[in-house]
């Protein structure tokens, strides 16, 4: 296994509950009958990553930690696709005809507004001579002439109607909204978990030139696993650091965590989470190169890596 960053002390442990102490909204978490939803956020190592899509990313088998968080009365995640309008012969056409229009019409209004006139002409030689003692004033002055002389032209009254079609999809986001209270240590209750989740969505500096990447997450919902994100990044952070303080720490932390799917976005990543090749860095068989060997596919629900158990439940 790769070597644990020293700064992240958490690692110890299995898994990180908050709250921890046994409360009434917290008794019996893994009871489906309790009502109570958990927020469970896997992090896992990645030690590298490819060019290509479909080969996805090496990284450590077994998550470092586990973070399960009460989760907050709202839910809301984020889907969008793009649809553009479709660009065929008849479009194409269509714009061909109004830009025709427009020219037409724009030689038209020059035509009918320089007729006869003589000064225009004369300025117009002036401006490109060799003579003028301050070209940039003779360009003003021309344009503004030009200006106040051209005739108004009409606007063709074309519209190109063409239908939509699907382009896209963007990677599916969540925002997930926490609040952390003190249980009676406010630096192991709120501090501690939430620098370590900041420092995981950080790079680390090896070298001026080399980095080691921020991890990937795996985001479920117990004790009905309902919400799936297999394979997902953290790119957005917040934490709120709320008093009454206690011997110089806060008591509460409203903590807001983003994270979005690394893999694309397709009706099976809705229930069972995006599809993306994982390889794990500790299985001495994994085809790296080709991107073959393929430690978790998100798309499959029923596929477990038997091996590390990265996909067992707690």
């Amino acid at each position: 296994m790769a070597k644990q960053d020293p700064s992240l002390t958490d690692t110890n442990e299995s898994i990180i509950r908050r709250p921890a102490g046994i409360k009434p909204w917290s008794i019996n978490p893994e009871d489906p009958k309790s009502g109570s939803v958990w927020i469970h956020m896997k992090a896992f190592k990645i030690i590298n990553q490819f060019s290509k899509a479909a080969e996805g990313i090496d990284r450590v088998g077994t998550p470092e930690v586990q973070y399960a968080f009460l989760a907050p009365l709202k839910l809301q995640e984020s889907l969008s696709h793009t649809w553009s309008p479709y660009e065929s012969i008849a479009s194409r056409l269509a714009q061909k005809v109004r830009d025709a229009g427009k020219t037409a019409a724009e030689v038209s209004a020059l035509a009918d507004s320089f007729k006869g006139d003589e000064g225009m002409a004369t300025q117009a030689t002036k401006l490109f001579s060799s003579n003028s003692s301050n070209p940039a004033m003779a360009i003003e002055d021309f344009a503004r002439n030009a200006y106040n002389k051209i005739q108004s032209s009409n606007i063709p009254n074309i519209k190109i109607d063409a239908p939509l079609y699907y382009e896209d999809s963007g990677r599916r986001t969540i925002t997930l909204d926490f609040t952390l209270i003190e249980e009676g240590n406010p630096k192991k209750d709120i501090i501690d978990p939430v620098q370590n989740i900041m420092k995981r969505s950080c790079a680390a500096m090896i070298s001026n030139l080399t980095i080691e990447f921020p991890y990937m997450w795996e985001v479920y919902t117990r004790p009905e696993s309902w919400l799936n994100y297999k394979t997902c990044v953290l790119t957005s952070v917040t934490p709120s650091w709320n008093g009454p303080f206690v011997h110089g720490f806060p008591s509460i932390c409203e903590l807001s965590l983003t994270f979005m799917d690394l893999g694309p976005l397709y009706r099976s990543s809705i229930t069972a989470g995006t599809s993306i090749q994982v390889i794990n860095s500790n299985d001495s068989n994994a085809k790296k190169a080709s991107g073959t060997e393929t430690v978790l596919s998100a798309s499959n629900p029923n596929k477990r890596d038997t091996n590390q158990g990265i996909l067992n439940d707690f």
